[in-house]
C-alpha cells in the first residue's frame, strides 16, 4: 500500500533503532519518512538515517500537536530517489578532479551529481534555484577567504546542508562554522575515500533537514496561538453580545 507519509518509532518490540529504519526504507523508499524517538541520535550516527525527512525526539512535543509539524517536516523531501546534488567549491582545480575522481562510482550509481565552482563568483553564479541539495565548501578562495564565504553561500541558499573542506587545523573555526549553520567540517587530510566525503555530505544534510522541521514547528506553533487568541477573542465577543 502507498502512504504520504510514514512516521516510524524507532523503538519496536521486533526491531530497534537503524535496523528499523533500513527495513521500512527499504520496503517504502519513495515515501517521506518521520523518525520518531524517545532518545538521542548522536550525530555518528545520523548518516545510518539517510533518507529520513526529519527527526522528532518524543520528549520535545506534546502529542497534541505533533501530527501537522510531522506532516510538514515529511515535505523536506520531494523524491527520495533523486540524486543528492553537490557543488563543490574549491580554488585548487587539481582538488576538485581528484574530488570527482573519488566519487565516480557514487556518480554512475546515480547516488550523486556532481558540479564544481573555483571561485566565489563562479559559485554565486551556481547557486540560483533550484539549489543544490549540499555544498561542500573550502574557506580558502582566490577571491574571498575565511567565513565571509560560508556566509554568502548560506545567504544564496538557506536550504542548502553546507560541509567545510579545509586545509587548516583550527578548532575554534570548527565551532565556529557550526555555529553559523554549517553541518559537518572536515579537513582535507581526512577526505582520502569517498565514504568518509559522502557521510559528512550525509550527516550535514540531516543536520539541516533537522533545522528546518524544528523551524517549521515553530512557524506552526505561532500560528496556533494567533489562532487560540483569535478563537478567545471570537468567544469574548459573543458572551459580551449575549449579555447586551
Amino acid at each position: 500500500k502507498d502512504y504520504g507519509e510514514v512516521i516510524l518509532d524507532l523503538g519496536l518490540p521486533d526491531s530497534r533503532d537503524e535496523g528499523t529504519f533500513a527495513a521500512i526504507y527499504k520496503a517504502a523508499p519513495k515515501t517521506p519518512i518521520i523518525i520518531l524517538t524517545g532518545g538521542i541520535i548522536q550525530d555518528s550516527k545520523l548518516p545510518l538515517y539517510k533518507g529520513a525527512s526529519g527527526i522528532i525526539y518524543k520528549d520535545r512535543l506534546r502529542p497534541s500537536v505533533l501530527l501537522r509539524p510531522l506532516f510538514l517536516a515529511a515535505k523536506l523531501t520531494a523524491d527520495l530517489q533523486a540524486p543528492t546534488m553537490v557543488l563543490l567549491i574549491d580554488d585548487d582545480r587539481d582538488w576538485t578532479a581528484c574530488i570527482e575522481m573519488m566519487m565516480v562510482e557514487q556518480v554512475q550509481q546515480g547516488q550523486i551529481k556532481l558540479d564544481a565552482a573555483h571561485s566565489l563568483l563562479e559559485a554565486e553564479e551556481k547557486l540560483v534555484a533550484p539549489c543544490p541539495d549540499a555544498v561542500v565548501l573550502d574557506l580558502a578562495l582566490s577571491d574571498s577567504t575565511g567565513l565571509e564565504n560560508l556566509a554568502a553561500v548560506l545567504k544564496l541558499c538557506q536550504d542548502t546542508a553546507v560541509v567545510v573542506l579545509t586545509g587548516s587545523h583550527d578548532p575554534a573555526m570548527e565551532n565556529d562554522v557550526i555555529a553559523m549553520g554549517a553541518g559537518a567540517y572536515l579537513h582535507k587530510d581526512e577526505c582520502t575515500a569517498a565514504d568518509t566525503l559522502m557521510r559528512a555530505i550525509d550527516r550535514a544534510i540531516i543536520r539541516r533537514n533537522r533545522e528546518r522541521l524544528i523551524l517549521s514547528f515553530g512557524t506552526y506553533m505561532a500560528q496556533l496561538d494567533t489562532s487560540a487568541a483569535a478563537i478567545e477573542a471570537a468567544l469574548k465577543r459573543l458572551a459580551e453580545g449575549g449579555q447586551q
